[in-house]
């Protein structure tokens, strides 16, 4: 069943549903958010989206976005983003010990890190953030990147969703 958060800003569902066999007689958390927000340039409206279905990242070398220079879905515009209004990170690793950070580094977005552990019954961990007050503000050679570590492995499997806005 899902369950509904929601805020002046964003509406999301999770949804937990079927089964595997790692988990048969309970349930499998496969998380798929979806949320709803306005599209536009104000305060809480979303214009820029930055969708990665598939990245990796190896230990020692941080895999870091430019939320102004790097590309929104599209791969062609520039995500130029003033503000991030919400994220989702999964990490894909069924691996132990292949557990990820995200934030902090160089110009960081996120002044700390969050930890986002590796998975074993195959089905990725998710964290998800929705920034309030109009969101994390990104200033361009301060606060423009957002960063994922991993604490072992090579081409450890990642996805993530970036809601931001331009002005």
């Amino acid at each position: 069943m899902p369950v509904t958060y929601n805020s002046p800003i964003i509406q999301f569902q999770l949804v937990i549903n079927g089964i595997n066999a790692a988990l048969a007689g309970k349930y499998n958390p496969i998380i798929a958010p979806t949320m709803s927000v306005a599209i536009g340039t104000a305060a809480g409206n979303v214009n820029s989206v930055v969708y990665v279905p598939a990245g990796t990242v190896t230990n020692g070398t941080p895999y870091t976005f430019n939320l102004i220079t790097g590309l929104q879905t599209d791969g062609v515009t520039a995500a130029s983003m003033a503000r991030v209004l919400a994220y989702a990170f999964v990490n894909l690793s069924t691996v132990s010990g292949q557990d990820m950070t995200v934030g902090a580094g160089t110009h960081p977005v996120l002044a700390n890190s969050f930890p986002l552990q590796s998975n074993l019954n195959g089905t990725g961990s998710m964290q998800f953030a929705i920034f309030g007050d109009g969101g994390l503000p990104v200033v361009s050679s301060s606060t423009d990147t957002l960063q994922i570590t991993v604490a072992a492995g090579t081409a450890v499997p990642f996805s993530y969703v970036i809601w931001g806005c331009t002005s």
